[in-house]
């Protein structure tokens, strides 16, 4: 009888461990903290209600333009490389990744088809797609009408 209860507190010890790798692998890969390092560098910018869509395509293995600028980034690490980028223009708009995000929008998204890449190799998924709609919108910043008020007073 003593053979099977240690056998049983055994299988019991060996069963919890395989679940609780299960759970954290899953957990490690689901759950990364570069949206909490990217919320604590900019705060106050509305950029941060992409959440993981700010570098990634919907399909989490592939990046944007801007996550792939990061993954490729030298830096110590991940908060280093995301200040790294901050004077380059991923999305090739024109504006600075600093600037779309000081401005509440996205680095890496524009209008029409965005290449995107792989997380792992930072290489070139071969596949394009338009900015997932559940970010929050716009892509660019709004254009400065200010501009143009001398024109309407005369």
């Amino acid at each position: 009888m003593k053979l099977i209860t240690g056998f049983w507190h055994f299988s019991l010890i060996i069963l919890a461990i395989f679940i609780g790798l299960v759970f954290i692998g899953s957990t490690a890969r689901g759950h990364s903290h570069y949206p909490t390092i990217w919320g604590n560098l900019y705060p106050t910018s509305g950029t941060y209600g992409g959440l993981c869509l700010i570098c990634h395509s919907n399909n989490l293995e592939l990046l944007n333009a801007y996550g792939r600028d990061i993954c490729l980034a030298e830096g110590v690490d991940a908060e280093a490389r995301i200040i790294t980028i901050e004077d380059l223009d991923s999305d090739n708009d024109g504006i600075s990744n600093i600037e779309e995000i000081e401005t509440d929008n996205q680095p890496g998204w524009t209008e029409g088809d965005n290449p995107l890449y792989h997380w792992d190799t930072c290489a070139d998924a071969l596949v394009s797609v338009p900015a997932p709609e559940i970010i929050p919108n716009p892509y660019q910043p709004p254009m400065d009408f200010s501009i143009f008020i001398p024109f309407v007073i005369k």
